[in-house]
């Protein structure tokens, strides 16, 4: 196995200068990790299952799951509108539900527009000074478009949600998800704040040409993309959504798993469907046909089995985590390099181009 995963790898160049990646595998409930590359510059040994890496948009179904969770426990319902928890927010509509800040069709935007001056400002660490006051300030003022359900990437989205679900605990998001989630599934290396034991596994993150960057901060977006974790755990969170692990109950999992509805709209429309074609191994429409509750739902090519996923990146990390659950395999790919422009405009990275082929290999 380990050949066929440093084969794939390597086909990708994943690895770049100064950086690495580590691959996990849970296979029947057995598990594996492989490690590639170096650290860092001054560290350079291979990544392995607890080194810790920023997971950026993969926290988007922690938070997701964190909704079901509270849904079946009957703290919240998928169709709460959103103002009802958030009074503060009493402009939004009485129709935009939780479900839809978690299956992205509540019509908000990607991004807030009054960020894009910080950003500029500081692009090694762009949303380091934007405020959960700032994005509710904007929020507040913010008028949804009228349009059909149709399927709208929001960082905002999930990050509201985030702070809606925290809100009703009576907690910070990062305790919440910890209380309900990480304890349950004894994952002691999700976080958003590490200790100093952990900070020392922390991978430094690089950009695309091996130089190093900062981590980002995230304080407006925590639902959104501020965890981080390692393969160890990812693989028990994949575990527990393959059912192999009891941590979630079979309602948890139905609620996250279902298809919801909602017009999907490719991220980058025609244009990102022509350059597909011509992208050798980068179509992502295989495996972007619906959407469940924060995962991406598709097919894996030859086979037509349905593969639930969700890749993330930022700053100089991006991360992939896949499941197969009529064959009860999974895979995380995580790696301390940041994203291309390539990657952002294909949607589709290094990272998830490693994912979707071993889950291919597993269920061949």
């Amino acid at each position: 196995m380990k050949e066929i995963i440093t084969d794939i790898v390597q086909s990708y160049k994943a690895p770049r200068k100064d950086a690495g990646l580590v691959v996990g595998l849970v296979n029947n409930g057995i598990y594996s990790t492989y490690g590639f590359g170096k650290i860092s510059e001054s560290n350079p040994i291979p990544p392995d299952g607890d080194t810790i890496f920023d997971i950026s948009s993969i926290t988007k179904v922690f938070t997701t799951t964190l909704l079901s969770i509270l849904t079946t426990e009957g703290q919240v319902s998928l169709d709460d509108p959103v103002r009802d928890l958030l009074p503060e927010l009493s402009n939004l509509p009485s129709e935009m539900t939780l479900q839809q800040l978690a299956t992205h069709s509540s019509r908000l935007p990607t991004m807030p527009d009054d960020i894009r001056p910080l950003m500029r400002k500081n692009r090694s660490n762009p949303f380091s000074t934007y405020t959960t006051e700032q994005l509710f300030n904007y929020l507040s003022n913010y008028e949804p478009k009228q349009q059909k359900s149709i399927i709208r990437y929001s960082n905002i989205g999930v990050a509201l949600l985030g702070h809606a679900l925290a809100k009703n605990l009576g907690t910070s998001y990062e305790q919440a998800l910890i209380a309900k989630l990480c304890d349950r599934l004894g994952l002691p290396d999700t976080r958003i704040n590490l200790t100093e034991e952990q900070n020392k596994r922390l991978a430094p993150p690089h950009l695309p040409s091996g130089k190093a960057t900062q981590h980002w901060e995230l304080p407006a977006f925590e639902g959104a993309g501020a965890l981080r974790s390692t393969t160890n755990d990812l693989l028990k969170f994949l575990s527990a959504h393959m059912g192999e692990d009891q941590g979630l109950p079979s309602e948890v999992i139905q609620i996250c798993h279902q298809i919801y509805p909602g017009v999907f709209s490719p991220p980058l429309g025609k244009l990102h469907g022509l350059v597909s074609v011509f992208s050798k191994n980068r179509d992502i429409s295989p495996y972007l046909q619906d959407r469940g509750l924060g995962w991406e739902v598709g097919h894996l090519p030859g086979n037509g089995k349905r593969v639930y996923w969700r890749h993330g990146g930022a700053g100089g990390f991006q991360g992939f985590i896949g499941f197969v659950k009529d064959t009860a395999t999974g895979v995380v790919v995580l790696s301390n390099i940041g994203l291309s422009m390539s990657d952002l405009f294909l949607y589709m990275t290094h990272t998830d181009q490693i994912g979707f082929r071993i889950l291919g290999y597993l269920n061949s």
